[in-house]
């Protein structure tokens, strides 16, 4: 008797506990506050990704019109926070870093990605959340492609330069001066680091007898990243590249 007891209440427990499961899923209750307010916003389409980060949540987006939009080091709870920022939007890959000024000297902080404080200053918007950044988007994606044709019209050692974050380096700063937000204890820098999953490196094309960045790991890293016939998939891909930068 006491057998078919335990084995009647697995068999409830197996048919309702699946239905209670999904249910709570479809309750808002249980969502951050930041995923409310992309759900409330009407060009969120879905969540494509989430991944938990000692700083925060990364989020891939899916907005109307086939857009997308990815987040790094979002604060669940605000949608934003002090390491927040912007790693992709569409096409356009986004990379940065950061120095804060302790006393007299300069320390990196956590994170490659393009800082939400960084593109309000470039756009000349307040952008404090992952909402502010999709009310925002067409700025965003402007200065994305605005970024993207300066390293396109620029020496590969010099595009190189920005990623090191080379404060120092007037010369590089002054060259790419829409890239750089400076003040007097803080030192930004944003940059478009690939296209299409192509670095800045490739965007030119690359001839059949030419070794891309440098012979000693250019074409073992293009062979791993995109495999052995990486010249035809990006030759193949140059006019869509050429159009993101508005060249086409």
């Amino acid at each position: 008797m006491k057998q078919k007891l335990i084995r009647f209440i697995a068999m409830l427990i197996a048919i309702f506990l699946p239905h209670i499961f999904i249910a709570a899923l479809g309750n808002k209750d249980w969502m951050p506050e930041c995923e409310k307010a992309l759900q409330a916003h009407p060009e969120f389409v879905s969540i494509e990704g989430k991944w938990t980060n000692k700083l925060g949540e990364d989020y891939k987006i899916n907005l109307t019109d086939g857009r997308t939009i990815g987040f790094q080091f979002i604060n669940l709870k605000t949608g934003g926070g002090i390491y927040a920022g912007l790693v992709s939007i569409d096409e356009f890959d986004l990379s940065g870093q950061v120095k804060y000024k302790e006393e007299e000297s300069w320390k990196d902080t956590y994170g490659y990605h393009a800082r939400f404080q960084d593109i309000s200053q470039l756009i000349g918007v307040k952008i404090e959340t992952m909402v502010d950044c999709i009310d925002n988007y067409d700025k965003i994606y402007e200065l994305a492609q605005k970024l993207a044709k300066e390293e396109y019209f620029s020496d590969y050692e010099e595009v190189v330069k920005i990623g090191k974050t080379d404060f120092e380096n007037t010369d590089i700063v002054k060259r790419f001066p829409h890239h750089f937000v400076l003040s007097e204890n803080r030192r930004g820098v944003v940059f478009v680091s690939e296209i299409y999953g192509y670095s800045n490196g490739l965007w030119h094309g690359v001839k059949e007898d030419e070794i891309p960045f440098n012979a000693d790991w250019g074409e073992n890293w293009c062979i791993n990243k995109y495999g052995e016939n990486w010249r035809e998939k990006l030759n193949a891909d140059l006019p869509k590249i050429r159009k993101s930068l508005g060249l086409e």
